[in-house]
């Protein structure tokens, strides 16, 4: 089962899912292979491919998420994941690169193995179902900012 899977897997019993990928059009082979993901798998109604947004509109995606996924099998360190931490209250990423100590200890931050849409789950699942206080949100956020000075975006506050 791919993320697509695990997303659809958590419409029931469980949180209402949908899964937006969002970002720049690269290599249009690997868009059409996700779109024949998306179709194989029937989950349609829970994902959605957006490319070439705006900065803004992007950004407000971000703040407006409830939950960030970066289910990637390659990614060494990513200023996308850090992104995302410091404006999206739960964070899921890939036990790849920097990736795990990005996520070490802070609160509403997981990482699972690459390709495990069974832990990707439970972790989505998990997260979701976690309660965090605007303290915590904020205590994360100015040491993402602290420990990546690089990230493209303040720090929400």
């Amino acid at each position: 089962m791919t993320t697509f899977g695990s997303s659809a897997a958590c419409q029931s019993p469980g949180p209402n899912v949908h899964y937006c990928i969002m970002g720049e059009l690269r290599r249009k082979k690997y868009y059409d292979y996700l779109l024949g993901l998306i179709k194989d798998e029937g989950v349609a109604k829970h994902v959605s491919i957006q490319t070439n947004v705006s900065e803004l509109h992007r950004r407000a995606a971000l703040a407006e998420a409830d939950l960030y996924v970066q289910p990637s099998h390659e990614e060494g360190f990513c200023l996308a994941y850090v992104e995302a931490a410091i404006v999206t209250p739960r964070v899921i990423g890939t036990d790849t690169g920097a990736i795990r100590a990005v996520s070490a200890n802070e609160p509403g931050m997981e990482v699972v193995a690459p390709g495990d849409s069974k832990a990707l789950e439970a972790a989505t699942r998990r997260l979701l179902d976690t309660s965090l206080s605007g303290d915590e949100i904020t205590t994360r956020r100015q040491s993402l900012c602290e420990r990546s000075p690089g990230a493209p975006i303040s720090s929400g506050t």
